[in-house]
């Protein structure tokens, strides 16, 4: 990076106040409202496994996927809500699976992306349904369900995923925890371990993380020098912004950067290679950085070809041997 220096505080309230739609385009990290919703669903079901089978009939018969969506193998759903410390209700979705099998006492755990929701998650449940794994999906803060909030990709959000965790730990007879993020999602998963994972060492074995960068910072600049703005005033503008206005701090969100304290976790990457959100260059940095700490080589990383997050629709066969290979099923 060439040489920056950080702007003083009326400096930076001046840039803020000239750069309106700049700010604007930033504001997807608190509100959501103006971005056209990624997986859209009726919040006045009333039975919500008639409604779960339906979204999933849906989602296989407009991918052409019929195969993969088993009703039988589904044994229950529950749904309910969880209270953070701040008193803000999380909705969740409990799926146990009804196949027989070594792996009826593990669980994963599915966190969807920015402006999408638990139901988005479950198109995936299927996945490991279908060998015996138990699943647990849930709305991020602001999203769903879910009550409102602020979207810090990760830095408040890693705290509502460790409130999933130790619930399932406190509520089931669990010997394994799986965790699965997708693109924002796997922003969130990588904090929480960044943050917590050394806590549950003995009961989270394996991680898919679905498309990321290795820290927000990164993210930041890149859509920053997309808007053809001087990047670093307008990143000491939006960093200050967000620390005075949302109470955290840019820099503090680093899933991928120091991977001292989850060296010995394996961990599969991927990313799609038409991906034109989070190019896979990107993936592949977290990948080097988890890899570079590693005494032996635990993680991967696997290209599918398809655009952002879409391995499971437009990949199919190749994603779920991916994934089967990666947890030894």
């Amino acid at each position: 990076m060439e040489d920056y220096f950080v702007p003083d505080q009326d400096e930076l309230e001046k840039y803020l106040n000239t750069k309106k739609g700049l700010i604007k385009s930033f504001l997807f990290f608190r509100n959501l409202s103006f971005i056209k919703p990624f997986f859209k669903y009726n919040k006045n079901y009333k039975n919500i496994e008639e409604y779960c089978f339906k979204i999933m009939q849906k989602f296989v018969y407009k991918n052409k996927i019929t195969n993969y969506f088993h009703k039988e193998n589904y044994k229950s759903i529950e749904e309910n809500f969880l209270v953070n410390q701040e008193n803000i209700k999380i909705n969740y979705l409990k799926i146990c699976s009804n196949v027989k099998s070594k792996n009826n006492k593990k669980w994963v755990v599915l966190t969807h992306g920015i402006n999408s929701n638990k139901f988005s998650s479950f198109s995936y449940s299927a996945l490991y349904i279908n060998k015996g794994y138990n699943v647990l999906v849930y709305d991020l803060i602001d999203h769903g369900k879910s009550d409102k909030g602020i979207v810090s990709f990760g830095a408040y959000e890693k705290k509502d995923l460790k409130n999933i965790v130790d619930f399932l730990i406190d509520s089931e007879d669990v010997s394994e925890i799986i965790l699965h993020g997708m693109s924002m999602g796997s922003f969130i998963t990588g904090q929480f371990l960044h943050d917590y994972y050394q806590e549950y060492v003995n009961i989270i074995s394996k991680v898919i993380i679905d498309s990321t960068y290795d820290t927000l910072q990164r993210l930041v600049f890149k859509m920053i020098k997309d808007l053809k703005n001087d990047p670093y005033q307008s990143y000491f503008a939006i960093q200050n912004l967000f620390l005075t206005k949302y109470g955290f701090d840019i820099d503090d969100v680093v899933p991928f950067y120091d991977t001292k304290s989850i060296k010995d976790l394996p961990i599969l990457f991927l990313n799609g290679a038409n991906d034109k959100i989070i190019p896979l260059e990107k993936t592949r940095i977290a990948f080097e950085n988890k890899v570079r700490n590693e005494r032996e080589i635990l993680s991967s990383f696997v290209v599918y070809n398809a655009a952002h997050i879409k391995g499971l629709k437009k990949d199919h066969t190749f994603f779920l041997k991916t994934i089967y290979d990666f947890l030894n099923i």
